[in-house]
Protein backbone atom coordinates (compact mmCIF):
# COMPACT_ATOMS: atom_id res chain seq x y z
CA UNK A 1 0.00 0.00 0.00
CA UNK A 2 1.17 3.70 -0.59
CA UNK A 3 0.51 5.94 1.92
CA UNK A 4 -1.12 9.47 0.90
CA UNK A 5 0.27 12.69 2.61
CA UNK A 6 -0.47 16.24 2.55
CA UNK A 7 1.85 18.60 0.88
CA UNK A 8 2.45 22.74 1.71
CA UNK A 9 0.17 24.40 -0.63
CA UNK A 10 -2.48 21.83 -1.05
CA UNK A 11 -5.62 23.02 -1.29
CA UNK A 12 -9.46 21.61 -0.99
CA UNK A 13 -13.02 22.87 -2.00
CA UNK A 14 -15.50 22.38 1.04
CA UNK A 15 -18.98 22.46 0.47
CA UNK A 16 -21.35 23.66 2.99
CA UNK A 17 -24.56 23.42 1.03
CA UNK A 18 -24.30 26.40 -0.54
CA UNK A 19 -21.30 26.43 -2.97
CA UNK A 20 -17.65 25.46 -2.39
CA UNK A 21 -14.53 27.20 -0.36
CA UNK A 22 -11.24 27.02 -0.96
CA UNK A 23 -9.32 26.17 2.45
CA UNK A 24 -5.35 25.88 2.14
CA UNK A 25 -2.86 24.45 3.91
CA UNK A 26 0.77 25.10 5.06
CA UNK A 27 1.55 21.58 7.01
CA UNK A 28 2.74 18.29 5.30
CA UNK A 29 2.32 14.67 6.77
CA UNK A 30 -0.67 12.51 7.79
CA UNK A 31 -2.59 15.28 8.77
CA UNK A 32 -3.04 18.68 8.37
CA UNK A 33 -4.67 22.21 9.11
CA UNK A 34 -6.99 23.60 6.38
CA UNK A 35 -7.48 27.81 6.65
CA UNK A 36 -10.33 29.95 4.63
CA UNK A 37 -9.43 33.48 4.41
CA UNK A 38 -12.94 34.69 4.09
CA UNK A 39 -15.32 34.83 6.71
CA UNK A 40 -18.34 33.65 5.36
CA UNK A 41 -18.40 30.07 5.80
CA UNK A 42 -20.65 28.25 7.70
CA UNK A 43 -22.82 25.13 8.37
CA UNK A 44 -23.40 22.06 10.09
CA UNK A 45 -22.99 19.26 7.18
CA UNK A 46 -19.93 19.36 4.89
CA UNK A 47 -18.42 17.75 1.78
CA UNK A 48 -14.61 18.22 0.82
CA UNK A 49 -12.57 17.36 -2.63
CA UNK A 50 -8.68 17.07 -3.29
CA UNK A 51 -7.45 18.77 -5.08
CA UNK A 52 -9.60 21.75 -5.00
CA UNK A 53 -11.49 23.04 -8.15
CA UNK A 54 -14.66 24.09 -10.27
CA UNK A 55 -16.73 21.06 -8.30
CA UNK A 56 -20.35 20.17 -7.34
CA UNK A 57 -21.47 18.57 -3.98
CA UNK A 58 -25.23 16.58 -3.12
CA UNK A 59 -24.41 16.79 0.71
CA UNK A 60 -28.10 14.95 1.04
CA UNK A 61 -26.29 11.93 -1.18
CA UNK A 62 -23.42 12.23 -0.01
CA UNK A 63 -21.90 12.62 -3.71
CA UNK A 64 -19.26 15.29 -5.06
CA UNK A 65 -17.51 15.44 -8.36
CA UNK A 66 -14.23 15.39 -9.03
CA UNK A 67 -11.17 15.02 -11.26
CA UNK A 68 -8.66 12.40 -12.61
CA UNK A 69 -6.17 13.59 -15.04
CA UNK A 70 -5.72 12.45 -18.28
CA UNK A 71 -2.13 13.54 -18.70
CA UNK A 72 -0.18 13.12 -15.36
CA UNK A 73 2.91 14.33 -15.45
CA UNK A 74 5.62 11.69 -13.47
CA UNK A 75 7.45 12.15 -10.37
CA UNK A 76 9.84 9.65 -8.72
CA UNK A 77 8.27 7.30 -6.11
CA UNK A 78 4.90 9.07 -5.92
CA UNK A 79 1.86 9.50 -8.45
CA UNK A 80 1.27 13.13 -10.45
CA UNK A 81 0.67 16.04 -7.64
CA UNK A 82 -3.38 16.26 -7.71
CA UNK A 83 -4.24 12.93 -9.97
CA UNK A 84 -5.76 11.12 -6.94
CA UNK A 85 -8.97 12.82 -6.24
CA UNK A 86 -9.77 12.12 -2.33
CA UNK A 87 -13.48 13.12 -1.24
CA UNK A 88 -14.58 13.22 2.89
CA UNK A 89 -17.77 13.90 4.49
CA UNK A 90 -18.35 15.28 7.83
CA UNK A 91 -20.78 16.83 10.26
CA UNK A 92 -18.01 19.06 12.62
CA UNK A 93 -15.16 19.81 9.95
CA UNK A 94 -12.53 16.82 10.76
CA UNK A 95 -12.41 15.62 7.70
CA UNK A 96 -10.66 11.88 7.12
CA UNK A 97 -10.55 11.91 3.02
CA UNK A 98 -10.61 8.88 1.24
CA UNK A 99 -9.04 7.89 -1.87
CA UNK A 100 -11.47 7.37 -5.08
CA UNK A 101 -8.99 6.07 -7.64
CA UNK A 102 -6.72 3.64 -8.48
CA UNK A 103 -3.47 3.03 -8.69
CA UNK A 104 -1.13 1.24 -11.19
CA UNK A 105 2.79 0.89 -10.11
CA UNK A 106 5.27 0.27 -12.41
CA UNK A 107 9.18 0.23 -12.68
CA UNK A 108 10.60 0.31 -16.09
CA UNK A 109 14.20 -0.82 -17.77
CA UNK A 110 15.84 0.79 -19.97
CA UNK A 111 16.29 4.46 -20.24
CA UNK A 112 14.31 5.17 -23.46
CA UNK A 113 10.85 4.97 -22.08
CA UNK A 114 8.75 8.08 -22.20
CA UNK A 115 5.41 7.41 -20.74
CA UNK A 116 3.03 4.85 -19.84
CA UNK A 117 -0.66 4.98 -21.85
CA UNK A 118 -3.53 2.67 -20.08
CA UNK A 119 -6.75 1.72 -21.39
CA UNK A 120 -9.80 -0.89 -21.26
CA UNK A 121 -10.97 -3.43 -23.92
CA UNK A 122 -14.68 -1.99 -23.38
CA UNK A 123 -14.54 1.39 -24.35
CA UNK A 124 -14.42 2.45 -20.80
CA UNK A 125 -13.43 5.83 -19.35
CA UNK A 126 -10.87 5.51 -17.43
CA UNK A 127 -9.85 9.70 -16.62
CA UNK A 128 -11.52 12.87 -16.79
CA UNK A 129 -14.25 14.04 -14.67
CA UNK A 130 -16.19 11.52 -11.90
CA UNK A 131 -19.00 11.68 -9.66
CA UNK A 132 -18.14 10.12 -6.20
CA UNK A 133 -20.67 8.67 -4.36
CA UNK A 134 -19.79 7.70 -0.42
CA UNK A 135 -21.76 5.10 1.88
CA UNK A 136 -23.37 5.28 4.95
CA UNK A 137 -19.83 4.97 7.18
CA UNK A 138 -18.70 7.46 4.22
CA UNK A 139 -16.34 5.29 2.24
CA UNK A 140 -16.35 4.82 -1.17
CA UNK A 141 -19.01 3.62 -2.24
CA UNK A 142 -18.99 4.51 -6.30
CA UNK A 143 -16.85 6.76 -8.80
CA UNK A 144 -18.94 6.91 -12.03
CA UNK A 145 -17.29 8.35 -14.95
CA UNK A 146 -18.85 12.10 -16.69
CA UNK A 147 -18.01 13.64 -19.45
CA UNK A 148 -15.23 16.09 -19.86
CA UNK A 149 -13.88 18.66 -22.12
CA UNK A 150 -10.84 17.93 -24.01
CA UNK A 151 -9.08 19.61 -26.64
CA UNK A 152 -6.66 16.90 -28.95
CA UNK A 153 -4.94 17.99 -32.24
CA UNK A 154 -6.83 21.59 -32.06
CA UNK A 155 -10.22 19.65 -31.65
CA UNK A 156 -12.11 20.31 -28.28
CA UNK A 157 -14.69 17.46 -28.00
CA UNK A 158 -16.68 16.83 -24.82
CA UNK A 159 -16.81 12.85 -24.31
CA UNK A 160 -15.80 9.88 -21.80
CA UNK A 161 -12.19 10.13 -22.05
CA UNK A 162 -11.09 6.05 -22.36
CA UNK A 163 -6.84 6.85 -22.16
CA UNK A 164 -4.67 7.96 -19.49
CA UNK A 165 -1.61 8.86 -19.78
CA UNK A 166 1.33 9.39 -17.59
CA UNK A 167 4.61 11.02 -19.01
CA UNK A 168 8.27 11.37 -18.18
CA UNK A 169 8.65 14.72 -16.27
CA UNK A 170 12.33 14.27 -15.99
CA UNK A 171 15.51 16.50 -17.68
CA UNK A 172 16.10 14.16 -20.81
CA UNK A 173 11.73 13.57 -21.22
CA UNK A 174 12.48 9.73 -20.35
CA UNK A 175 11.84 7.75 -16.78
CA UNK A 176 14.36 7.26 -14.37
CA UNK A 177 15.49 2.97 -14.80
CA UNK A 178 14.63 1.21 -11.64
CA UNK A 179 12.36 4.47 -10.05
CA UNK A 180 8.66 3.52 -8.74
CA UNK A 181 6.01 5.40 -10.38
CA UNK A 182 1.93 5.21 -10.69
CA UNK A 183 -0.74 6.32 -12.96
CA UNK A 184 -3.83 7.48 -11.11
CA UNK A 185 -7.14 5.74 -13.00
CA UNK A 186 -11.14 5.79 -12.44
CA UNK A 187 -11.66 2.60 -10.72
CA UNK A 188 -14.28 0.57 -12.00
CA UNK A 189 -14.34 -3.47 -13.32
CA UNK A 190 -12.46 -3.82 -17.07
CA UNK A 191 -14.97 -6.60 -18.03
CA UNK A 192 -13.21 -7.75 -21.49
CA UNK A 193 -9.50 -6.83 -19.43
CA UNK A 194 -7.39 -3.73 -20.34
CA UNK A 195 -3.93 -3.22 -21.64
CA UNK A 196 -0.99 -0.72 -20.43
CA UNK A 197 1.87 0.52 -23.10
CA UNK A 198 4.98 2.24 -22.95
CA UNK A 199 6.02 4.70 -25.64
CA UNK A 200 9.25 4.29 -26.43
CA UNK A 201 11.91 6.60 -27.85
CA UNK A 202 12.61 5.68 -31.31
CA UNK A 203 10.13 3.06 -31.02
CA UNK A 204 6.60 4.05 -30.81
CA UNK A 205 3.73 2.98 -28.10
CA UNK A 206 4.53 -1.39 -27.80
CA UNK A 207 2.19 -3.13 -25.73
CA UNK A 208 3.65 -4.64 -22.31
CA UNK A 209 0.73 -5.80 -20.48
CA UNK A 210 -2.64 -7.12 -21.60
CA UNK A 211 -5.16 -9.15 -20.80
CA UNK A 212 -8.58 -10.25 -21.94
CA UNK A 213 -9.67 -11.32 -18.63
CA UNK A 214 -12.14 -9.58 -16.49
CA UNK A 215 -10.44 -7.32 -13.99
CA UNK A 216 -12.02 -5.33 -10.63
CA UNK A 217 -9.93 -2.23 -9.97
CA UNK A 218 -11.13 -0.48 -6.56
CA UNK A 219 -10.93 2.64 -5.15
CA UNK A 220 -7.81 3.32 -3.10
CA UNK A 221 -6.04 0.40 -4.54
CA UNK A 222 -2.86 -0.65 -5.99
CA UNK A 223 -2.35 -2.74 -9.11
CA UNK A 224 1.37 -3.59 -9.43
Amino acid sequence: TKCSEWESGDAIAIFNGIRGFEFKTEDSGAKADFAYTGNDFSGNKFMAVYPYGDYTADLENKIVTANVPTYQPSRNNDYSLGAVPAVAYSENLSLKFKNASALLKFTVKGSNVKGLIFHGHNNEAVSGNVSVALDEDNTVKSVEALETTITENDVTETKLITWVKVWAQTDDNCFDEGVTYYLSVIPQNFKKGFTAQLEIDGVGVVDVKSTNKSYDLKPNTILN
